[in-house]
């Protein structure tokens, strides 16, 4: 598993959104992803939110550290 990948799963597992209800891929979204993503954003299933989490961070040369936050105020 990549390094940026772990460190998002925690960030999220130890998130007050996680509590409320928010998806792992809706956190992602509102965190990082800049354009429109509805399948990750509305995916239910971790699993396959993982996946596509994986393939954007690579895609995007993330694989040690998360991307900055799309809006600092979040």
């Amino acid at each position: 598993m990549l390094n940026s990948l772990s460190l998002f799963i925690n960030q999220y597992n130890a998130s007050i959104d996680k509590q409320k209800g928010i998806r792992m891929g809706q956190y992602f979204c509102n965190k990082f992803v800049k354009e429109s993503w509805p399948q990750l954003f509305y995916s239910t299933d971790d699993n396959k939110s993982k996946q596509m989490i994986q393939e954007w961070l690579i895609r995007y040369c993330y694989e040690t550290d998360l991307p900055q936050l799309k809006n600092k105020d979040l």
